[in-house]
């Protein structure tokens, strides 16, 4: 398995530096590939992301998240001259605070696209993309989208093996948030728990039912709040 990236390179005596934006994409990516290296399934077309469309993404969003650990983000981090400085505190704490940075915008856009991605293969007829697209962020964010763009034509997935099936990145970000939980818990660094995860979830690939594979791990089946607490919400039902 291998990880295809498109980085910047070096420039002069400066090596190649990754942004933060960079070492997101690696981690999703690298969940991916420990999903493939680290399959015992009989069968290779049910070994790694051979799974149902609701667990697909569901590795890669969770070693994803894990970026923003504390102790990982100290781990990696260095000056290319001198790998013993690592991140300052306050830098740390900046990095992740930002993943809430209009994080409900990021969210409501996703909805937006897994709206239109089924619709685009539902409707009867020729689909104007962006015309369809302006309509749903419009209705869904209460405010027009920029005018003249076409940002439809920016989304790759729809084309790309997630036709009718980008809704999967949503239920495979509540799957690794409940997943995300129980390393919160026990400690992203805790061997216990990185083991049970493998043998849970990265093993098994598509020889068994992805819920099955997660409420193992989990201990119990997974829910919403693990989703709400991520977006800062108020669970229905709950006082805030």
């Amino acid at each position: 398995s291998i990880i295809v990236g498109n980085m910047r390179g070096p420039d002069g005596d400066t090596p190649s530096l990754l942004s933060f934006d960079d070492v997101l994409g690696l981690f999703h990516e690298f969940g991916h590939i420990l999903h493939h290296s680290l399959t015992r399934a009989h069968y290779a077309s049910l070994s790694g992301t051979n799974t149902e469309w609701d667990f697909v993404e569901m590795p890669s969003q969770t070693f994803e998240e894990m970026a923003y650990e504390p102790s990982i983000l100290e781990a990696i981090s260095g000056h290319y001259l001198d790998r013993t400085k690592k991140f300052p505190e306050n830098l740390i704490n900046n990095i992740i605070a930002s993943k809430d940075v209009d994080i409900g915008i990021i969210h409501t856009k996703r909805y937006i696209i897994s709206v239109m991605d089924i619709a685009s293969y539902t409707i009867p007829g020729p689909v104007n993309v962006t015309d369809l697209y302006n309509q749903n962020y419009t209705e869904m964010l209460g405010i027009p989208p920029i005018s003249g763009s076409h940002e439809a034509t920016t989304i790759d997935h729809f084309m790309g093996g997630y036709d009718a099936g980008y809704y999967s990145y949503l239920w495979s970000k509540v799957y690794a948030l409940n997943a995300l939980a129980v390393f919160e818990q026990k400690g992203t660094s805790d061997a216990t728990t990185g083991n049970r995860y493998r043998q849970w979830i990265l093993e098994p690939g598509n020889s068994k039912d992805g819920m099955d594979l997660l409420i193992g791990f989990l201990g119990k089946e997974p829910g919403l709040n693990a989703l709400y607490s991520y977006l800062h919400l108020t669970p229905p039902g709950k006082k805030r």
